[in-house]
């Protein structure tokens, strides 16, 4: 899937849909891209970011009532 903004603004507020996309560029091929969504993504977390890295990143939206729902590293945010 191409990592296009208008595949998570559909009914999203524009706020959600642009963390979704910023998160999602961590699941591109193309390293500069998934270096900016994991920088952003690490911003999000803190303290509590991974140096590990991230993998299996899945996004969900208006998921059991959560705007934007993140998942990787089998946890969740």
């Amino acid at each position: 899937m191409e990592n296009n903004i208008f595949n998570f603004a559909t009914k999203e507020l524009s706020q959600d849909a642009m963390i979704c996309w910023l998160v999602n560029w961590i699941n591109s091929d193309e390293p500069k891209y998934k270096e900016m969504g994991k920088t952003f993504l690490d911003l999000l977390l803190g303290a509590n970011a991974r140096t590990e890295g991230y993998h299996d990143v899945r996004i969900k939206t208006q998921f059991n009532k959560i705007d934007v729902f993140i998942e990787f590293n089998g946890k969740y945010i």
